[in-house]
């Protein structure tokens, strides 16, 4: 071989491609670590707060139900939670780069209207962590509230 040539030609083929794989993972390690979404903590009273800001927790009652003629939705007639259950949590895509689900179960109540008094309802929430916070799906709340508004379990 020509002395004069570069260090990487004298190496060899196998010889230059050794140091590629360290180089490689290096390198797909730190895209990775840097697209991460940052892991919150969600509490079930932090839960609970951010189901009760949510429009579809303060809409109307489930179009489908038929009330009596006098019956009037006032703003005094609420959806209250009961009790907050279990929280579950699934990290979204490989390695959690795309957030965080969480689903919370929990019973709950309307604090006037025919349904006040004994009927308890159950219903989940799914709430997502992209790294900008805690948001609510609201259209699969809306879908839960109203359907054990209804009797239809899911």
């Amino acid at each position: 071989m020509d002395p004069r040539a570069p260090e990487s030609r004298k190496r060899g083929p196998m010889k230059r491609l050794a140091w590629m794989p360290p180089v490689l993972v290096l390198s797909v390690l730190s895209v990775l670590s840097l697209s991460c979404v940052k892991k919150l903590e969600l509490t079930k009273a932090q839960a609970r707060e951010l189901i009760e800001s949510s429009p579809a927790w303060s809409a109307p009652l489930a179009p489908t139900i038929l009330m009596e003629p006098g019956f009037v939705q006032t703003p005094e007639t609420k959806r209250e939670i009961f009790r907050m259950g279990d929280l579950t949590f699934k990290e979204n895509g490989p390695f959690g780069m795309g957030g965080q689900t969480a689903t919370a179960e929990f019973t709950w109540r309307w604090n006037a209207s025919y349904m006040v008094g004994d009927k308890v309802l159950s219903s989940k929430a799914r709430l997502f962590n992209s790294g900008e916070g805690w948001k609510v799906y609201d259209d699969f709340l809306k879908k839960q509230i109203w359907a054990a508004e209804r009797g239809d379990v899911e």
